[in-house]
């Protein structure tokens, strides 16, 4: 590992991640997109990704890793979730992401961050398991429904159109419905949750989403590959059917035909879609607690937490 330099990310070298996602998978940010991501101003504290570094000071690797506000046994506490790992093909088999995994556990150590989690794909688990000897937490469940009605968004994608789409029917109908009042409790059932504040939503701008009400419910949501529901607040009681026509209508008005649920198995939420349909198998949660004490928490969580939300 002599031949390889480990440093935190900062405002200064931030840009690598860009160019190393380019250079390893083809994939082109927007110039900020990293820079905005790991601002984390609202939990108190920023910049604790990591990126490796070779003899030729060009990116190998990077562990991406981003704070957030939880709170856990009624108190509330500033989290780390692991996301964005890479190692470019050329330094593969070299022990870097062993090695950026230790290097932010011994941070978090530093900075008396307590909570990590990640949602990792089933290529990058094994890694949190073995190499860093995370715990799995649980696995998500996933829910999927068809909308029946005009498919607009299928039919401008099939035109290549996506962009009139976007401009002309999604933005103008979720600007009527856009929802300004985001200081709600968005996890009022939920014990040990992800905290969803105005400052947690006006962060998680850097990406492309929505926070919509329509009828009954709150909605922060994003269209990929259909209508995606990251959480909902709901206003008042509502049961279970009347809960996903509500949803759905909404899918039809903006011309989505699926929508898309991940919720923790035994959440309010997860309760609601579980009597419209049979969940699928999501991915697992992982997580290490740094006091051995408190290792056997659990978050519940939506896809809202997803760092790709």
């Amino acid at each position: 590992m002599d031949e390889y330099k480990i440093t935190k990310c900062t405002p200064e070298n931030v840009h690598y991640i860009n160019v190393l996602f380019k250079e390893a998978r083809s994939l082109i940010f927007p110039n900020d997109f990293y820079k905005k991501k790991n601002e984390t101003f609202f939990t108190g504290t920023s910049y604790h990704s990591f990126i490796a570094f070779d003899a030729n000071n060009a990116p190998s690797a990077h562990c991406g890793c981003y704070a957030t506000l939880i709170e856990i046994n009624n108190k509330k506490e500033v989290a780390l979730q692991f996301a964005d790992v890479i190692t470019h093909p050329k330094h593969q088999k070299k022990g870097l992401f062993a090695a950026l995994g230790k290097a932010a556990e011994k941070y978090a150590i530093e900075k008396n961050i307590n909570y990590l989690f990640a949602i990792p794909n089933e290529q990058s688990e094994p890694g949190f398991i073995r190499s860093l000897n995370w715990d799995i937490s649980h696995q998500m469940n996933v829910y999927i429904f068809k909308v029946k009605g005009f498919p607009i968004a299928k039919i401008f994608a099939k035109l290549r159109l996506n962009s009139i789409y976007n401009y002309c029917w999604l933005l103008p109908i979720t600007k009527i419905f856009k929802f300004k009042n985001l200081d709600l409790n968005w996890s009022s059932s939920e014990k040990n949750f992800i905290i969803k504040n105005k400052e947690y939503f006006n962060y998680k701008e850097y990406n492309s989403n929505f926070i919509v009400k329509y009828k009954s419910l709150v909605m922060f949501i994003k269209i990929e590959g259909g209508l995606y529901v990251g959480d909902v607040s709901i206003n008042g009681n509502i049961n279970a059917i009347s809960f996903l026509n509500e949803v759905k209508s909404f899918a039809r008005l903006i011309g989505q035909s699926n929508i898309r649920f991940e919720v923790t198995p035994g959440s309010h939420l997860d309760y609601l879609l579980n009597q419209n349909q049979e969940p699928l198998k999501g991915l697992n949660v992982t997580i290490k607690s740094i006091n051995k004490e408190s290792s056997k928490f659990k978050l519940n969580i939506t896809a809202a937490d997803y760092d790709t939300f």
